[in-house]
């Protein structure tokens, strides 16, 4: 109670010097939205009045209604919203242009189709304003279409400058050159095989740089990332269910003046390199700003209990690989352990989780001496954690991390608080695979 009024005497002191001074009842109201959002609002309802309902996309990052975005490069964000007749395959994107103190109606899109799939500002043709990247699903089925829409300030009118067919798409910076490409990705008719598409995008017109077949027996791309390689390339890697009972990584790269599929057999139609059971995607695991592929290895303990190692390899725009490191990844717990050099075959690793959700990590080599124990404890029980022989290293969701009995002198077979501190990390627990493995 006493912080609360301090608070609230603080607040005061400020309003105070700012020559404000408030009534209580004014510290207890709502936010009142600016005056010129409110219009956006009144504008939108009139259009709710005439049978149109508002919308969303179904996927992608931006799931909201109402978006805001610089679609004319002067500084201020267009307010951009969706519509979709309630009655019909009929939608709308609506613009309204900032002018001060309201927005003003600027111009309206039709499109047919059932919903928008996802939506993306960038400025992709590079010319210092947002372009509209916008998905549309028809029907029930999973087809889609993809549309970049640019704002043309002196018509006041949205222009389309693509239009085709995807399953997922990408925005990044193929080439190097510092304007952004897109890349698209799509199924064929018979959905047994896929290709990816990479469109530039200059003076107001698209360019196709290069097509390149993804493995076949892919039937849905489930996720594209990127990032550089140690040669400086860009790399696009699509990750993609393979046939029902395996996943399958396709590098892409735009490399002298080509854009292919880095490792793609012809013959065999995959890029067998990469095939695995579980998805796995690409990412920069170690923090050295380039992009390594996984491979799993299922390896056994002594007692004859499995866990998955995580094999980390650079690739050169050959095709080339190169090993760089290993991890050893718990997604169930959200962490993972950059392996010291020495580990890789020589690893025996151990989980059990107690009654009470304390999960118990423990590596150990292959005598059985230990190297490094972690204990994970759900937030509810993160008093019971002992202070004399553990250290947190971090919260995962509200989860404690913690080391047991770190090594504090060099005699000690167990790893450094300082190198636990250095190899454990979180991680995205939706980007790894649960490894198989079987209680101590």
């Amino acid at each position: 109670m006493k912080k609360l009024f301090f608070m609230i005497g603080a607040l005061l002191f400020t309003l105070l010097l700012a020559g404000c001074v408030p009534t209580v009842d004014d510290l207890f109201q709502l936010p009142v939205p600016k005056p010129e959002y409110q219009e956006l609002q009144n504008e939108i309802t009139r259009r709710l009045d005439e049978g149109w309902e508002l919308t969303y996309p179904l996927g992608g990052e931006l799931r909201t209604t109402m978006h805001f975005a610089d679609l004319t490069g002067d500084g201020r964000e267009e307010g951009v919203i969706l519509l979709r007749a309630s009655e019909s395959s009929n939608m709308s994107i609506l613009i309204y242009a900032d002018a001060g103190e309201r927005f003003e109606f600027l111009t309206e899109y039709s499109l047919t189709g059932n919903a928008f799939s996802r939506i993306s500002f960038s400025d992709i043709d590079g010319d210092g304003d947002m372009e509209i990247l916008v998905g549309i699903q028809y029907g029930t089925e999973a087809l889609y279409n993809a549309m970049l829409l640019d704002l043309n300030p002196e018509k006041k009118e949205l222009e389309s400058l693509l239009k085709a067919p995807y399953t997922d798409w990408l925005v990044y910076n193929a080439d190097g050159s510092g304007a952004d490409e897109l890349l698209i990705l799509q199924n064929s008719d018979s959905s047994n095989d896929a290709t990816a598409i990479l469109y530039a995008f200059r003076d107001g017109e698209a360019v196709e740089l290069g097509r390149a077949p993804l493995s076949i027996g892919v039937t849905k791309p489930e996720t594209i990332v990127w990032g550089r390689i140690k040669t400086g390339d860009v790399v696009a890697v699509a990750e993609s269910r393979y046939y029902v009972s395996g996943y399958i990584s396709d590098p892409l790269i735009y490399y002298n003046g080509r854009f292919f599929n880095m490792g793609y057999d012809p013959e065999l139609k995959i890029n067998n390199n990469w095939l695995m059971p579980f998805l796995l995607p690409a990412a920069d695991s170690d923090g050295d700003g380039f992009i390594e592929l996984p491979m799993l290895q299922d390896v056994q303990n002594g007692n004859g209990s499995t866990y998955y190692r995580v094999d980390w390899f650079g690739i050169d725009p050959t095709g080339e690989t190169d090993y760089e490191f290993a991890t050893y990844h718990d997604v169930e717990s959200g962490w993972y352990l950059i392996l010291p050099q020495g580990w890789r075959y020589n690893l025996q690793v151990y989980t059990r989780t107690d009654s009470g959700g304390v999960r118990r990590t423990l590596f150990a080599d292959l005598s059985g001496q230990t190297l490094l124990e972690c204990k994970l404890y759900p937030a509810r029980r993160s008093n019971l954690i002992p202070t004399n022989n553990e250290t947190v290293i971090f919260t995962v969701n509200g989860n404690y991390l913690t080391v047991v009995n770190p090594r504090d002198s060099e005699g000690s077979e167990k790893l450094s608080l300082a190198d636990a501190r250095q190899l454990l990390r979180p991680v995205d627990s939706a980007a790894f695979p649960n490894s198989a493995q079987s209680e101590e």
